[in-house]
């Protein structure tokens, strides 16, 4: 029963964040895009969400779930079932399917309406994931999931298809 639950809990926060839409070990890369909108009409936050969310991660894929809940600020909806123990269940779930964490590896920055969300690209030893962290617009953590990707490399170092590099001079 209580596997059914954890299950549950789980079924709900991958639904609500789809609903809502990294070279070593410590080093992030960083690469802006954006959904439906252009760079310069980004919102303004004014918060560290880049640094949140790597320092979430990290703690999170180390399984250190105590500071995972007590270091992060979330909405109110992540945290009725963001638990230790859905964190837990959902930790040797990805183990069981992907291999252990082994290394970050590139990081995304994307907006839509509703949230400003980042993207960390993870090394396991089976498979790579690209894990996205969401935010409110005010700070809190309202969102977490995953998708599989065939490289972490080739998604966030990937080149834009029809792309043109051009040199342009301003002023004198």
């Amino acid at each position: 029963m209580n596997f059914k639950r954890i299950f549950i809990a789980f079924t709900i926060i991958v639904a609500m964040l789809s609903m809502t839409a990294c070279g070593s070990k410590n080093e992030v890369e960083s690469t802006t895009e954006t959904t439906g909108e252009t760079q310069q009409e980004l919102k303004k936050i004014d918060f560290d969400a880049e640094g949140i969310a790597t320092s979430f991660l990290n703690d999170f894929l180390n399984e250190e779930f105590d500071k995972v809940l007590s270091d992060y600020t979330y909405d109110p909806e992540m945290k009725d079932v963001f638990t230790k123990e859905t964190m837990a269940e959902i930790s040797a779930q990805l183990v069981k399917a992907y291999g252990s964490f082994e290394s970050t590896y590139g990081l995304k920055v994307q907006q839509n309406a509703d949230f400003h969300i980042i993207t960390i690209g993870a090394n396991h030893v089976d498979k790579d994931l690209a894990y996205n962290i969401v935010f409110t617009f005010d700070g809190k953590i309202a969102g977490f999931n995953y998708q599989e990707i065939p490289s972490v490399e080739d998604f966030f170092d990937a080149e834009i298809e029809g792309a043109k590099e051009i040199e342009v001079s301003f002023g004198d």
